[in-house]
């Protein structure tokens, strides 16, 4: 046995040796560092672990390192290429990629146009046509004709159409167009204003996670030098978030802020954004 090999074993013996199940605890209780410490160790005692490396790779992903995510997730195919995540991954990735091509638009001078996905005005259409499905199939029941349930038959009809209907239109009104990445800066279209931030107004720049079970978040907060100008937050959880090909629009605005750190969301608030206004999409 030679000496390297002798070295290895003697560091893996050193490794505090924690179960999947317990790193997991640490990922909802939001101690990430642990957490991923954890994982490191037990992938060097197993490097082809592939839940490990699953659950290394949704670390990455559920704080934005999107390329650390891929790397990890070609090593799990490396390992095991017929994994069922690994091939839900690349369905996912496919389907990313084709967002870039049908959701962006090359700008003239340079940049990327993001079409944003309208993802609660969606949801409120489908609640509407639930409702108005609902209200059809009731008003063609006796009830529904008797005089003596008009108000009923009213209530229902606030409730079933008027309601999400309602709520379609709030949510179309609160909703962005698209989002702009240029050379310049940063251009968030409203439905009846823009806001942009050129990047030399910049003075911080973070992908702000936060992790648990009850309220994970993933977001690129921008804050202006001006203090009186409101700080840009922009979704990127993959269930929420606006922005079509989520990765490239990240990969994107790096090429220009060159350092965006990867902070917890409770890092940063107090001393950052507490008590200031905040432009969330």
């Amino acid at each position: 046995m030679n000496k390297n090999t002798q070295g290895n074993l003697r560091f893996a013996d050193s490794l505090p040796m924690i179960h999947l199940k317990e790193i997991q605890n640490y990922v909802d209780e939001g101690l990430v560092e642990q957490a991923e410490q954890a994982l490191d160790n037990l992938l060097e005692l197993g490097p082809k672990n592939t839940e490990a490396m699953k659950l290394r790779a949704l670390l990455y992903e559920r704080s934005g390192r999107f390329m650390q995510e891929s790397k990890m997730w070609e090593r799990i195919g490396r390992v095991d290429g017929e994994d069922d995540d690994y091939l839900v991954y690349l369905e996912r990735r496919q389907s990313e990629e084709r967002e870039r091509f049908y959701f962006t638009d090359d700008l003239p001078g340079g940049g990327r146009r993001f079409l944003a996905y309208p993802r609660n005005v969606v949801y409120s259409s489908m609640a509407a046509l639930l409702g108005c499905v609902f209200f059809l199939i009731y008003a063609r029941t006796a009830g529904a004709a008797d005089p003596k349930n008009q108000s009923t038959t009213l209530a229902i009809f606030a409730v079933c159409v008027m309601a999400p209907w309602l709520a379609i239109g709030v949510a179309y009104l609160k909703s962005i167009r698209h989002v702009s990445v240029s050379s310049n800066g940063i251009e968030i279209a409203l439905r009846f204003r823009d806001v942009t931030l050129d990047w030399g107004d910049v003075a911080n720049a973070w992908i702000v996670h936060q992790f648990g079970p009850k309220n994970p978040q993933l977001a690129l907060v921008l804050v202006p030098r001006d203090a009186s100008i409101k700080a840009i937050s922009i979704d990127l959880m993959l269930e929420t978030t606006a922005i079509r090909a989520r990765s490239h629009f990240l990969r994107d605005v790096e090429k220009h802020l060159k350092e965006i750190s990867t902070v917890r969301l409770v890092e940063i608030f107090e001393k950052h954004l507490k008590g200031r206004g905040i432009l969330s999409v």
